[in-house]
């Protein structure tokens, strides 16, 4: 079982990643790509994106990603998007 916690709220859930990768309904699927999100409309706030390591650190990602709970395309933020537009600490 794993657990996380994010903004007062915790979340325990026995998943495989396989499941969030690939296992997806894409029905209610939509194209939210402009507008950086941190929460997708459905709630989820797990995406599937694409980045790359330097020096084993996360040292760069696509801004384009996916929604794991619905499969929505989104824009995922930067660190300059949560300066602007007010989000959590990125």
């Amino acid at each position: 079982m794993k657990m996380y916690h994010r903004q007062n709220r915790t979340m325990t859930e026995s998943r495989d990643i396989r499941d969030l990768l690939h296992k997806i309904d894409y029905s209610r699927a939509m194209d939210l790509r402009g507008t950086p999100l941190e929460v997708c409309p459905c709630g989820s706030d797990i995406f599937v994106m694409l980045g790359g390591f330097i020096d084993g650190e996360i040292g760069f990602y696509f801004t384009d990603g996916e929604c794991a709970g619905c499969g929505s395309m989104v824009t995922l933020p930067t660190p300059v998007d949560g300066e602007e537009l007010g989000l959590a600490d990125l």
